[in-house]
């Protein structure tokens, strides 16, 4: 099993006046146990800001994404897997979002997958203009960003994005957490995968990497990205 942890450590000069940890004071690792819960190997996380909160090894083995958090931004950091487990050059960060779902490597390990979803999960279905809507508002009706698809290479690069807009009747309002946003990527084969989406329930996209473009093939066929 692949586990995130952190250590904390309270620095030496910590100022008095806050008394909640600091974020620097915290040190992060991804470990390798077995079932026995015995550590087999670790390494040292490290991203310009932010928690790490999930971890999604390639289905090779090859390679693992470790995703983070932060308040208005979000990332992905690659581990090289093996007899030792290593963080690689590679980064990738987004400044649109705190929230991420995936990400979802193809089952090739070519490409991941990921949800970009609004920050704080704001009321987007009621946003005409960005911010001016409040979280208990219903939607005023029309054609709302719910978020996008974002596909990513073995080392990172965005190789393709796509925005998904969806039809909003008048009134709508989403009834649970999970129709705040997009939900993770599952890859069905290597060139496609399935995303939940409020108000079109699971819906297909044909994943194309080699291209890094986009092209809609219809709803019917499904959508590229």
């Amino acid at each position: 099993m692949l586990v995130v942890s952190s250590k904390y450590r309270r620095a030496w000069n910590h100022p008095r006046s806050i008394a909640t940890p600091l974020q620097s004071e915290y040190s992060w690792f991804l470990r390798l146990v077995d079932a026995r819960r015995k550590q087999v190997a670790r390494c040292r996380l490290e991203s310009w800001t932010g928690e790490f909160d999930g971890v999604h090894p390639a289905p090779d083995g090859s390679l693992a994404g470790v995703r983070w958090n932060d308040q208005t931004e979000a990332g992905l950091i690659l581990v090289a897997m093996g007899d030792r487990l290593e963080q690689l050059p590679p980064e990738w960060d987004t400044r649109r979002t705190n929230w991420l779902e995936g990400p979802t490597w193809t089952p090739d390990s070519a490409v991941l997958v990921l949800a970009e979803n609004p920050t704080g999960a704001g009321p987007w279905w009621a946003e005409h203009v960005l911010g001016e809507a409040d979280d208990s508002d219903p939607s005023p009706g029309g054609t709302f960003q719910v978020g996008s698809l974002v596909v990513l290479d073995r080392e990172l690069h965005e190789r393709s994005r796509r925005r998904i807009d969806v039809e909003l009747p008048s009134g709508w309002f989403p009834s649970s957490d999970a129709d705040r946003g997009l939900g993770q990527p599952v890859a069905i084969s290597p060139t496609e995968v399935t995303v939940r989406v409020p108000t079109r329930g699971d819906q297909r996209f044909e994943v194309d990497s080699s291209r890094g473009a986009e092209r809609r093939r219809g709803s019917d066929a499904g959508e590229s990205v």
